[in-house]
C-alpha cells in the first residue's frame, strides 16, 4: 500500500503512465451517524453486491473531481473529497492489467440520496462490524473493501466500532 496525497499534475502523469494498461479507481467511505454508505450495484458483472460508491478516473479528471461525479451520480450527494487515506495498486491475474485505487474519505455537503437505477439498486448504512461480517458473495471484491475500510480505521478516528481483522 502506498499512502500519499498528490496535486493534479500528478494524477496526470500517473493516469498517463497507467492508463493503458491499468485502470484508475476512486472510492469513498461516507460515514454518518457511525455507519458507513453502500451502494448495491446494478447493471454490472457485480450484479446485486455492496460497495462503497466508487468509479473510473476519466481522462483529465483528478481523483477529486471523479470521486465528486461518481458520487452524485450514483447517489445524488454532494460530497467533499479529502486527500486519498490509502493508494493501492491491485494487479489482475488474467492479464487485463491492473487497477490503482485511490480510498478517500468523503463528506457530504449537499443533496439527497436519489439513486440511478440502472446502475444503483440500493443504498444503506451499515455499521462496519457489519460490512466485516457479510458473506463475501453480498460484497465487490470482499478482501479488498475490507481492506480499505480496515485503512480507513487506521487514519481516521471516529465513534465507529472497531473492525475484526
Amino acid at each position: 500500500m502506498l499512502a500519499m496525497c498528490l496535486n493534479r499534475v500528478q494524477i496526470k502523469n500517473l493516469w498517463e503512465m497507467y492508463s493503458v494498461n491499468k485502470l484508475i479507481i476512486a472510492s469513498a467511505v461516507i460515514e454518518r451517524d457511525g455507519k458507513i454508505l453502500l451502494v448495491q450495484q446494478g447493471g454490472s458483472t457485480n450484479y446485486g453486491r455492496w460497495n462503497v460508491p466508487s468509479g473510473k478516473v476519466e481522462r483529465g479528471e483528478s481523483v477529486v473531481e471523479a470521486l465528486a461525479r461518481e458520487v452524485l451520480e450514483e447517489t445524488g450527494l454532494e460530497v467533499e473529497v479529502a486527500e486519498p487515506y490509502a493508494v493501492y495498486r491491485l494487479d489482475l491475474p488474467d492479464k487485463r492489467g491492473g487497477k490503482i485505487v485511490y480510498g478517500c474519505r468523503a463528506i457530504i455537503v449537499g443533496g439527497q440520496l436519489q439513486l440511478r437505477r440502472e446502475e444503483i439498486l440500493d443504498a444503506r448504512w451499515f455499521p462496519i462490524s457489519q460490512i466485516m461480517q457479510m458473506p463475501d458473495e453480498r460484497l465487490c471484491n470482499p478482501r479488498d473493501l475490507r481492506k480499505g475500510l480496515r485503512d480507513y480505521l487506521l487514519v481516521y478516528s471516529t465513534s465507529i466500532c472497531t473492525a475484526e481483522p
